[in-house]
């Protein structure tokens, strides 16, 4: 049969040149297309590297009478004024949050929410190479507020401000400054040296990024005041007290934490705020736009092989019925037609998955500016099958259709008619 298929195919070269060309261009669109679907449902469904179920962040000002002192005072780490008025008093806070039995634990972070709209990147040396960090300034409670697994080194006590040491994240390669993060014993910053306390998991920023490299140090004691992004307090609440928890928090407790020059201004949900940066970054919208034009050009593609398969397999009608004159079944003749549309189909996807990944791996069509996957992603043989299988068993659909229904039809017409026009 295939033997039988490819001599029809070479008779035909001319007409069979045009659709095979038009189908490995169509195959290089649909690729990308759900190239780009691909990269985004598994990054999607990619662990975070976190957990902000019941999780909060609770913002406080300062009192009038306190924000000149404040603005004095504020960045001297040694000045005790300052540890007095403001950080015990912000301490006093958080003890009074974890004495609420509805809050599992409470920690401290500086520019570090997750889903924050800021970020510290700060440069990090390993042997000769540089790793630029996503770097947060966290309490030791910020790891079980977020369910932040760490394997820690049991010779590090990370709970001493003395100590030079930090906790580390991997990338996507598992590496932290083009190292294995299971290699590295120090870091250097700067002029000093910091001793590896721990391992943390792999950690994103947004849900659709990459794996960053990220790094944990030990929040300073003069910083932990809860006014600007530099002081920030979160914390756990249990799941079973989590219903309506910010009205009855707002409502109950506020009051209760007017405390030295701080004041309750806003409880808010890390789901909302999650919420919030997706769509200040465009992931909101821009996905469902991506999704509609993707499936614009979906309906395109299909009408276009629709059609290119419906007339070829019209113009075959005489053909089609002399074979039923010359003792062909319907079942020999549909076999033929529909297995000259797939192997078409499958000589074009290897040309078109050959192109596809030339130029994925060049990332021409990035630089054009069409959403694409990063060859720095790494994704696998699986992530290419996926793309294969998905793009063939489509086209491989329409091709059906396209030659099914009018192979049916010609195979009605009366066998005089087809030899007459022969």
């Amino acid at each position: 049969m295939i033997k039988h298929i490819l001599k029809i195919m070479k008779n035909e070269h001319k007409s069979n040149t045009w659709i095979m060309l038009e189908l490995t261009l169509v195959f290089v669109v649909l690729w990308f297309c759900f190239d780009y679907l691909n990269l985004m449902i598994q990054r999607k469904t990619e662990p975070k590297g976190f957990d902000i179920e019941h999780t909060y962040a609770i913002d406080f000002g300062i009192k009038d009478e306190y924000k000149e002192l404040y603005h004095l005072l504020s960045g001297k780490a040694d000045n005790d004024t300052l540890t007095d008025i403001f950080v015990e008093n912000s301490l006093r806070i958080t003890e009074k949050l974890k004495q609420m039995p509805e809050i599992e634990d409470v920690c401290y972070s500086g520019n570090s929410k997750p889903y924050g709209f800021g970020n510290s990147y700060y440069s990090f040396k390993v042997d000769t190479v540089y790793a630029m960090a996503l770097t947060k300034y966290v309490s030791s409670e910020y790891f079980n507020v977020f369910k932040i697994k760490v394997d820690k080194n049991p010779e590090y006590d990370w709970d001493n401000p003395a100590s030079k040491q930090i906790i580390i994240g991997a990338n996507d390669e598992n590496n932290f400054g083009n190292r294995p993060i299971d290699e590295i014993k120090v870091v250097a910053s700067g002029r000093d040296t910091l001793r590896i306390a721990g391992i943390a998991n792999k950690f994103k920023y947004l849900d659709y990024e990459r794996y960053s490299e990220t790094a944990y140090l030990l929040m300073k004691r003069h910083k932990l005041i809860p006014y600007s992004y530099e002081g920030e307090i979160s914390f756990r609440v249990k799941p079973s007290a989590d219903v309506d928890f910010v009205d009855k928090f707002t409502n109950t407790i506020q009051d209760k934490l007017d405390i030295g020059p701080f004041y309750f201004i806003n409880l808010t949900s890390y789901q909302k705020q999650k919420e919030a940066v997706l769509i200040s970054w465009g992931y909101a919208d821009n996905f469902k736009n991506i999704f509609f034009v993707i499936l614009f050009i979906v309906i395109n593609v299909f009408l276009g092989i629709f059609g290119t398969f419906w007339f070829r397999t019209q113009s075959r009608q005489s053909e089609i019925g002399l074979r039923c004159a010359t003792g062909s079944s319907k079942k020999q003749i549909h076999g033929l037609i529909i297995g000259e549309a797939l192997l078409m189909l499958v000589i074009a996807s290897i040309a078109a998955t050959i192109i596809s990944l030339i130029l994925g791996y060049y990332e021409i069509i990035g630089e054009l500016g069409v959403p694409s996957v990063s060859k720095a992603g790494h994704f696998g043989i699986v992530h290419y099958l996926a793309n294969y299988s998905v793009t063939i068993i489509l086209l491989s659909i329409m091709a059906l259709i396209g030659t099914y229904f009018p192979a049916r039809q010609a195979m009605k017409i009366q066998p005089s008619e087809a030899l007459r026009a022969e």
